[in-house]
């Protein structure tokens, strides 16, 4: 069976495509053989561009997201986990069904190129701490993690928390 999935394809409000794969969180969610195949159909441009390089200023938060599809073709008996999928993908603006033709597991192809959970592009060139302000963009690593940082029980006295008095309403 084959869906046309409508992602959300972010972009920044300079106009240029964010190196977000808006893919990404959908394939994260498929297991191994339940696509057999995934093509790319067309994408759009934010309709904010009107047909210039620069975002006007009052219409620069209007380009912070446009269209894109794709097709996925299915293994019969896999349908329902492909669609609990795309239910719980963040990026999925919609779907139908455009071919209801048979897939068999026969017809998996060995290379379906599925996103492996990252959602940002691996040629990106964005770098830890590099978003607004110097916030970290997303793509940290346990390497990142700050090893002074410490948990502690909600009762504990140095967080400054009080007990409320004890008093009848």
């Amino acid at each position: 069976m084959t869906y046309r999935v409508t992602f959300s394809k972010r972009f920044q409000t300079d106009g240029n495509e964010s190196t977000m794969d808006p893919t990404a969180q959908l394939d994260v969610n498929l297991a191994d053989g339940i696509v057999a195949e995934k093509v790319f159909i067309e994408g759009f441009e934010p309709e904010a561009k009107h047909s210039q390089e620069v975002l006007d200023e009052d219409d620069a938060f209007l380009g912070m997201s446009a269209a894109e599809v794709w097709e996925y073709e299915v293994v019969d008996g896999r349908c329902s986990e492909f669609e609990d999928a795309i239910r719980n993908s963040e990026t999925v603006m919609e779907f139908i069904i455009t071919d209801e033709t048979t897939t068999d597991d026969a017809d998996l192809s060995a290379s379906v190129p599925l996103a492996d959970g990252d959602s940002y592009a691996p040629d990106s060139g964005a770098q830890i701490g590099d978003g607004p302000a110097g916030q970290v963009t997303g793509n940290t690593t346990t390497d990142d993690v700050d090893e002074d940082l410490t948990i502690t029980n909600e009762n504990d006295p140095r967080l400054g928390i009080t007990r409320p008095a004890k008093k009848s309403a």
